[in-house]
């Protein structure tokens, strides 16, 4: 089952002002004046406090699990003012039948400040309180606590309910600012059977003690035994996130609490190790799977000026992909769940899994068998492979076979993407709703090693005497890369802008250009380009970059130290295959030694200049196969980046006769 998270602006969750055991005393001037060891030169704000605390209750004929969430911090920075502003995300449906929501109360939040030497207060008022549905899954409540400055001190505290009570929070406790002091206490009553995982770098103290629980139904008071967690850390570094991480959640700091069973007694028990085939029937009747896996094409009679026979089963998806984007827009939203269809196809724009119904309806006209593929979005974290969960969910993406049974994958929120050309956020682990779809296949499949993305540069030209190239260079990209040239093709504010870009990148002026495909779907597009380019003339010298325009300038690994691992999107080729002619009267003076070098398995280099009489041709290969490399391997990765930037740098030494 899920585990509630919840989301507090920058920082996760924080605390509760737990009864006597836990009393913190009023603000006082003193507390202005403090002074934290643990923060640093990128701290913006510092936790005093983070605590929370979790209960069971009953109301209104349910049990149901109460958290209570209280949090003290000091603003340092202008940019730790953003911690004023709030957000808790939650559990909220309003079209899944008889599910019960979450829901969010006695708000309260206050600014202190110290002004001539006494301590100020200001409270939040409700009409900076705000809710708003993210998804058809969750909703947020957003709230920002007035008259913060920097040096205030802010405090808040909210209460979570949910009636879900087999779903136990995740208690986070490291969150993306320094915390002194991080508790969390739960009592789980004795008929629930759970278990309890850390994880993380920093150390948690986790103390378990029998306890008892007193639960009023309205007609009686049960004494129920019960096992209470009490967990606490203390001077807990700041979390921030690093380039090449999707999702920094998956590796902070924190408790999770797994219930697997429930027994009550005098009730039957219920358990809560799903299987994928429990996630499977719940889609089918909560979330309309059923119906909609029936729907109609409502474009048959359209279709059948396709001209798709003879054509492939990939051939035939991939002009069906572009086909149903010429009628259908995606609204921007991922869901798990279905509204209308034929509202959708009358109105002309839906969700992803919306179009991708009707897509599906469409594939099955034209013979081609098809099944969601049910996933996590890669940037809300992992999806639990061995325990299955509904609530774990965000979307699915279409799977089919083609003739030799071999599965391939499309999604219709890739408004410039095709066959196995996704967005890199669902580019990750997902499990079949049919895994009978391909014969000998696991249900399970990871979309992050599609292979074929990436991009190929021809560059040809001449270097005049007086140090000027002049030539043409080709950037076909395919695969994701394609995807992605197109988007920012697309997001630029004019087409001059998006040129000058690539200007600024390669370091030339570019004459004229010329693309293709690079508007809707399809899986390559290619930019051509005349340029001019200045190359270092220095007496009878020049210097010259055999590679013309580089793949890699900086290295994205700099830093000393890393506290993450490394993600990449996808696995990528990088080609760069350039010829030069050089003037008649300049020889070469020096040439770069050839190289190949790699990262185990994981990246490849090929460097291979030569000089084929007055022209000199160079290839450049860059493998990256890889979309993880493990913190205990960062070195490597730097020293092989630091490898890479020298490739591209090297230069051909030309010297006048």
């Amino acid at each position: 089952m899920k585990k509630i998270v919840l989301l507090l602006a920058l920082f996760t969750i924080s605390i509760f002002e737990l009864s006597a055991q836990k009393k913190f005393r009023k603000v006082t001037a003193e507390d202005f004046a403090k002074t934290y060891e643990i923060a640093d030169s990128t701290t913006d704000a510092v936790y005093i406090y983070s605590i929370g605390e979790s209960e069971f209750c009953y109301a209104a004929q349910h049990f149901m699990l109460r958290t209570h969430i209280k949090a003290r911090l000091k603003i340092l920075t202008e940019e730790g003012r953003e911690h004023a502003n709030c957000s808790v995300t939650y559990s909220y449906s309003k079209d899944r039948s008889g599910f019960r929501n979450d829901n969010i109360r006695n708000i309260s939040a206050t600014s202190y400040n110290l002004v001539d030497g006494k301590v100020t207060s200001t409270e939040l008022s409700n009409k900076y309180i705000f809710h708003e549905n993210i998804s058809d899954r969750l909703r947020k409540t957003k709230f920002s606590i007035p008259d913060v400055k920097v040096g205030s001190i802010i405090e808040y505290e909210f209460t979570l309910e949910s009636p879900n009570y087999g779903v136990l929070p995740t208690w986070k406790v490291q969150l993306d600012e320094p915390v002194l002091y991080s508790y969390y206490d739960i009592t789980i009553p004795e008929w629930f059977t759970c278990d309890v995982e850390c994880r993380g770098s920093q150390t948690i103290n986790v103390k378990k003690e029998l306890a008892h629980l007193k639960l009023n139904t309205g007609y009686s008071v049960f004494d129920v035994a019960s096992n209470r967690y009490i967990a606490e850390a203390e001077n807990l570094p700041s979390f921030k996130k690093e380039n090449y991480v999707i999702c920094a959640d998956d590796y902070n700091t924190h408790i999770d609490f797994e219930v697997s069973g429930i027994q009550i007694p005098g009730d039957v028990y219920k358990s809560f190790a799903y299987t994928w085939n429990d996630v499977r029937e719940l889609l089918k009747t909560n979330y309309g799977y059923n119906s909609c896996l029936k729907t109609k094409n409502p474009y048959a009679e359209e279709m059948k000026s396709l001209q798709l026979d003879g054509l492939t089963s990939v051939q035939k998806a991939s002009k069906l992909f572009s086909f149903i984007h010429s009628k259908l827009k995606w609204d921007k939203t991922y869901r798990l769940s279905c509204n209308s269809l034929s509202k959708v196809v009358k109105e002309g724009n839906g969700s992803n899994i919306e179009l991708n119904f009707i897509y599906m309806s469409m594939l099955r006209e034209a013979g081609i068998n098809c099944t969601p593929l049910l996933i996590r979005l890669r940037d809300e974290g992992r999806l639990p492979m061995t325990h299955p969960s509904i609530d774990k969910l965000s979307t699915f993406v279409v799977a089919f076979v083609d003739e030799k049974k071999d599965l391939f994958f499309a999604d219709c929120s890739a408004e410039y993407g095709d066959i196995n050309v996704l967005p890199a956020k669902l580019m990750t682990g997902g499990v079949l709703f049919d895994p009978t779809i391909a014969a000998d296949m696991p249900q399970t499949v990871d979309l992050k090693y599609l292979v074929n993305n990436g991009c190929t540069n021809i560059i040809q030209g001449i270097l005049s005497e007086d140090g000027k190239f002049v030539g043409s260079c080709k950037s076909t990209y395919f695969g994701c890369d394609a995807l992605e040239f197109k988007k920012g093709y697309h997001n630029a504010t004019d087409s001059a802008a998006f040129i000058q870009e690539i200007e600024k990148f390669y370091d030339c002026t570019i004459k004229s250009v010329k693309l293709r495909n690079t508007e809707g779907t399809g899986n390559k597009t290619t930019i051509q380009f005349l340029c001019e380019k200045d190359i270092r003339n220095i007496n009878d010298r020049m210097y010259l970059n055999p590679m013309m325009f580089v793949d890699l300038k900086n290295s994205p690994f700099t830093k000393d130290n890393r506290k993450l691992p490394v993600e990449y999107p996808y696995a990528r080729t990088i080609k760069y295959i350039t010829d030069i002619a050089i003037p008649d009267d300049y020889v070469v003076e020096s040439m770069p030694e050839n190289e190949t070098y790699s990262l185990g398995e994981d990246c490849h280099l090929s460097f291979n200049v030569v000089l084929d009489g007055q022209k000199i041709r160079t290839t450049y290969t860059f493998d990256n196969m890889t979309t993880f490399i493990g913190l205990e391997r960062y070195k490597e990765l730097q020293e092989f980046y630091n490898k890479l930037v020298k490739t591209n740098s090297k230069l051909v030494v030309l010297k006048k006769k």
